[in-house]
């Protein structure tokens, strides 16, 4: 379900341009989950769903994603004289992003696809082929969500806590952005610049959708009550001990992560000797700073709670191009090199609930070029583009259970360098009067250039596991080093028809 309200104005004379737009944009639709090879067999269903089931007779789906984004985007353009234009715009959003799911306290999984539901669990003859004839017939009870009885499971406790309920994670979002600028035309030079000021603040939490019957949890940490170390520091909010949850209560977590940027831009256009020449420059400083509004007891203090320490950094962009046009022939160069920051997520450990930074955050840089060539006829339009691009110390935060060390990990992978380098051919070409092709090709390079580190925190006291180097250099990412199009098209008294074929080829899984 969707629904999309928008309403827009506009305004003009001869020095002013006004414009607003105003949008209300609202969805809710429900997810599939990836599910095993057996269950796709058994059920003969490519598309079989494990997260829905039958509750009074009707379709009730575990995983709903919902949006609302109200926004509002305003710009006024003023012309200051003959040669000079005056551009204030500005845009302002808040997106509630939410995506629900089960959840189980101390109780065995609900999904039925779960390997210990499945006839290949099973070493009894009797009790496998029972289970892998509910499959193939595709009994809701066995491959489908039992709401009825997680409710009745619910029922039969004393003490009314849950033991499932559907819970969401949420980001709530708000965006806003003032962007001040001038373009002026300086004898034959034409020359913009400007400020931009942003601003991004990302609440995230989790929260208790449903009960399914029950009246509260407990909310602490599930994971780590039965751990021989931890098992005494599970509440997750001192501020709130032992707190019964109910519905539309937050637990777990809750904290928001803060950016603020300031861009300062300017570029300049001009031709000599027929040569279009194109500079363009930001510099930004940015400030990401972390507060978490629940003070986790397995990280008491401002480990948890408050703010966390700030990041300043300052990504910055250099960018030049010049083209020459000789009659039905036309070429350019352009370059490029950038430095960019982390996102805000990969500033932290655990953003969840730890204000631990990263050590020693680094921006990524990007160098960049391309050489293109245009040919343009009357049946017959070719381009070709030769390009190569090198980026360097880019950084990612992993966060999964590390089977050698035993425990919930983060891994820091720092220095991640990327090669792509390849060529781009397109033509259009007109047979006749009916008949017309397009036909483009790109074949390129893309690889990890370098070894990142990579530093291993374990996740419930940030202690050191391991520093390694990741041996990725030569492997491909995950991107088509080949793609192939081409079509024929036939137009004759206002029909059209084309018939077209598409190719990706060297395709390779991302290490």
């Amino acid at each position: 379900n969707a629904l999309d309200l928008t309403l827009g104005a506009s305004y003009t004379d001869r020095n002013n341009n006004l414009e607003l737009m105003l949008s209300l944009p609202w969805s809710e639709r429900g997810l599939r989950q990836a599910s095993t090879e057996e269950a796709y067999t058994l059920t003969h269903n490519r598309l079989y769903n494990p997260t829905w089931g039958m509750q009074a007779g009707k379709i009730r789906n575990s995983r709903v994603a919902t949006t609302l984004r109200p926004e509002i985007v305003a710009l006024w353009r003023h012309r200051l004289s003959a040669t000079t234009y005056f551009t204030l715009a500005g845009n302002i959003y808040f997106e509630g992003y939410g995506t629900s799911a089960l959840t189980w306290f101390n109780a065995p999984t609900p999904m039925p696809d779960n390997y210990k539901y499945m006839p290949s669990y099973f070493t009894d003859d009797k009790d496998r082929h029972t289970v892998e004839e509910a499959w193939i017939t595709n009994d809701p009870r066995y491959t489908q969500v039992d709401w009825e009885g997680l409710y009745h499971t619910n029922t039969l406790q004393l003490d009314g806590h849950a033991r499932y309920a559907v819970t969401s994670r949420r980001a709530n979002t708000t965006h806003a952005t003032m962007n001040a600028g001038f373009k002026s035309q300086i004898k034959d030079v034409e020359v913009g610049y400007g400020v931009e000021l942003s601003s991004d603040t990302e609440r995230n939490f989790r929260r208790m959708d449903d009960l399914l019957g029950a009246s509260h949890i407990i909310d602490k940490d599930y994971y780590i009550e039965d751990d021989a170390t931890y098992s005494h520091l599970t509440d997750n909010n001192l501020h709130n001990p032992d707190h019964r949850v109910g519905e539309g209560d937050r637990y777990g977590y809750d904290y928001q992560i803060t950016r603020l940027r300031a861009k300062f831009y300017a570029s300049a256009r001009w031709q000599i000797y027929g040569i279009d020449f194109l500079l363009g420059a930001n510099l930004t400083a940015e400030h990401t700073q972390r507060r978490g509004f629940f003070e986790k007891e397995l990280f008491a203090g401002s480990a948890s709670y408050g703010r966390s320490q700030g990041v300043t950094l300052v990504p910055a962009m250099l960018a030049a191009s010049a083209h020459y046009t000789l009659n039905q022939h036309d070429m350019g160069v352009a370059i490029l090199w950038r430095s960019e920051s982390p996102s805000s997520n990969d500033l932290f450990l655990q953003p969840e609930y730890n204000n631990r930074l990263v050590d020693n955050p680094e921006m990524s840089s990007t160098v960049a070029a391309e050489l293109s060539y245009r040919y343009t006829a009357q049946r017959l339009r070719l381009q070709a583009m030769l390009y190569i691009a090198k980026t360097a110390n880019e950084m990612d935060v992993v966060r999964y259970y590390d089977d050698l060390a035993g425990e919930y990990a983060d891994a820091v992978i720092d220095g991640m360098g990327r090669l792509h380098y390849g060529v781009e051919l397109n033509a259009n070409i007109v047979w006749s009067q009916y008949f017309s092709s397009n036909v483009a090709i790109t074949a390129a390079q893309y690889r990890h250039c370098s070894n990142p580190s990579v530093t291993t925190y374990a996740d419930d006291d940030n202690s050191l596991i391991a520093n390694t180097v990741s041996s990725m250099k030569g492997y491909y990412t995950g991107a088509p080093q080949l793609m192939l199009y081409g079509d024929i098209a036939f137009r004759h008294m206002g029909w059209t028809a084309r018939a077209s074929v598409q190719y990706w080829g060297l395709n390779h899984t991302p290490p």
